[in-house]
């Protein structure tokens, strides 16, 4: 069920943008098409808790938040969208990053 709520947040995406349709410039769809992989496996990770070790509620709620701001397609309809994408995107990095260094410190303990 937690892994499963990306089918139902995907139509959500697609009735915003078309981007994800395919209707669009070439170049915009490829970014719609990348920030939507990353924002699905963002919130993979935050639904699943856990990366490469588990990971807290403040963690995940913040992948979530991350996830779903990479989920709104770039240079859309939506207001501050790019916007939208950097923070999420950013936010998301921190994380993984933070997880996946954590994961060195207690494998060389």
């Amino acid at each position: 069920m937690r892994l499963g709520i990306i089918a139902y947040l995907i139509p959500f995406v697609f009735v915003f943008d078309p981007l994800l349709l395919f209707q669009g410039p070439g170049h915009l769809v490829f970014l719609a098409a990348m920030t939507a992989f990353a924002g699905t496996v963002v919130i993979g990770i935050a639904m699943a808790g856990y990366f490469v070790r588990p990971i807290g509620w403040v963690g995940r709620f913040f992948l979530a938040a991350g996830g779903i701001g990479l989920l709104i397609p770039p240079g859309g309809i939506i207001a501050y969208s790019w916007l939208a994408n950097a923070i999420g995107g950013a936010v998301s990095a921190l994380i993984i990053v933070a997880e996946w260094r954590g994961r060195r410190i207690v494998a060389a303990a």
